[in-house]
């Protein structure tokens, strides 16, 4: 199974490793090989910059490339982002790491566009971001400067809407039903991890569609007079996560809820960063039992209990 993880500074130099391949090199604005004191500067100077936020996508338990957004605009809901692989010899690796971030772009940054730029003799991942509905919006005729001599510059973006699209169509469903990585074995044991979080729109949203205006979710002076930092989120906004995970994910479609309990530990702020996991406890015929939890970033539970679910097609 592929995921993102943070970046941490463990990671720097494996990452540098990959950044300075000749294969990496050769597709990025920079091209010299990177010394570790400039590269460990470099990290220094980003892990403070709200604007970048850099991931490691992970196969399994293994290290398989980097995922960045950079220019992260929120009033404007856009930012670019690019990538590069670990193993480049391995074919797949690079669609894994762009559905993942798309989908963190859309649904975690809760961005209405993405944009990247690409050398134009790159042509694979034109044709990959290409592939995943990205459109070209122009090209910037001899924009880049490299020891052959200047280069056009491909402009891509997609629109949040585009992406919702493309997700239900039939082309994607085909891309990824016979990648194992991509569905998870639904076996006792087994399990997934979801990171995600909600907005104070999201918030809004809910109290809108639920009719549950308490103002300790909507009014920070609420909030503080109740003793909290400032407005939480909702107790079932946090769990619903888990009918998106068991109902898309994991087992997926025509999972049918029976029972969910849940235990609210700690209170979640907008915008606070929470893993869920959902992991299966027992298996009987085409039922489900399974244990389903949140943390947060601090590792302190969130929610914790279990959920029954029925699935015709286990």
């Amino acid at each position: 199974m592929f995921r993102l993880r943070p970046m941490s500074e463990d990671d720097l130099d494996l990452m540098l490793q990959w950044r300075n391949r000749p294969e990496v090199r050769k597709n990025m604005y920079t091209t010299h090989i990177i010394s570790k004191d400039e590269h460990y500067k470099w990290y220094q100077k980003i892990k403070k910059d709200p604007t970048k936020i850099y991931f490691i996508c992970m196969q399994n338990e293994d290290p398989a490339g980097v995922v960045y957004f950079t220019e992260i605009n929120q009033s404007n809901r856009n930012a670019f982002w690019a990538f590069y692989s670990g193993n480049v010899g391995r074919k797949g690796i690079g669609s894994q790491m762009e559905f993942l971030a798309l989908n963190y772009a859309f649904e975690n940054l809760d961005l209405n566009k993405l944009n990247c730029e690409v050398l134009a003799f790159n042509e694979p991942v034109i044709a990959l971001h290409r592939k995943f509905g990205f459109k070209v919006e122009g090209v910037f005729k001899q924009h880049h400067l490299t020891e052959s001599g200047y280069v056009d510059v491909f402009r891509l973006a997609i629109f949040k809407s585009d992406w919702q699209k493309y997700l239900k169509a039939e082309a994607y469903s085909r891309l990824f039903q016979n990648e194992s990585s991509y569905k998870p074995k639904i076996k006792v044991g087994s399990s997934i991890i979801q990171e995600f979080k909600f907005t104070r729109k999201q918030i809004q949203q809910f109290a809108e569609a639920t009719g549950d205006d308490n103002p300790i979710h909507l009014d920070e002076k609420a909030a503080q007079a109740e003793g909290l930092p400032g407005t939480i989120c909702h107790g079932f906004l946090i769990g619903s996560i888990f009918s998106k995970i068991l109902g898309t994910k994991f087992p997926g479609n025509g999972t049918i809820y029976v029972k969910q309990n849940m235990e609210f530990r700690n209170y979640v702020e907008p915008n606070e960063k929470l893993k869920a996991k959902v992991k299966i406890l027992s298996k009987i015929g085409n039922k489900l039992f399974l244990e389903t939890k949140i943390t947060n970033e601090k590792d302190d539970t969130v929610i914790e209990g279990e959920a029954e679910v029925i699935n015709k097609r286990l």
